[in-house]
């Protein structure tokens, strides 16, 4: 499927679920009319990559990742990867931490498994990568915690 038809699919979708209420009315969908223009189709990269790279063998997962990475047949066609930048340390969260546990000290081996998908996207030429702080790590915050509110701190 190709990027631009998925807004039409989506569209038909819609309109087929709404077919009840609007049962006398009819719609007419052109492939060449662009209505909107979308950059992209994504998916996150959180705990169910953890669950894809621990719970499948090399060539279920390698499968999955065709599949949700390929344009063509009825493959899932994503091309933008969003990856959550974490603000907990190993002992909150030990499979998502942040790259940055306390004051000048950096990480480079935490949140394995979003590097590991993001890198597996890139192998199958993805190059749109979303990168999203939830929440700052709890030393930059007042109230010294990822959860509960609080402030960045001065």
């Amino acid at each position: 499927m190709s990027p631009k038809s998925r807004p039409i699919t989506l569209l038909a979708l819609a309109l087929g679920l709404a077919a009840g209420a609007f049962a006398n009315e009819s719609v007419t969908l052109y492939k060449t009319t662009v209505y909107q223009s979308i950059w992209g189709f994504g998916a996150a990269a959180n705990h169910p990559v953890k669950e894809l790279q621990d719970n499948y063998n090399y060539t279920t997962r390698n499968e999955i990742l065709d599949r949700l990475f390929s344009s063509t047949g009825s493959n899932a066609g994503l091309s933008i990867v969003r990856l959550e930048i974490n603000g907990f340390t190993k002992t909150e969260d030990p499979d998502q931490s942040t790259f940055m546990p306390s004051a000048g000290v950096i990480d480079w081996d935490s949140d394995q498994y979003q590097r590991w998908f993001a890198q597996e996207a890139e192998n199958r030429g993805l190059f749109q990568f979303y990168a999203v702080p939830w929440t700052p790590p709890g030393w930059m915050k007042t109230n010294n915690s990822p959860y509960d509110g609080g402030h960045l701190s001065k």
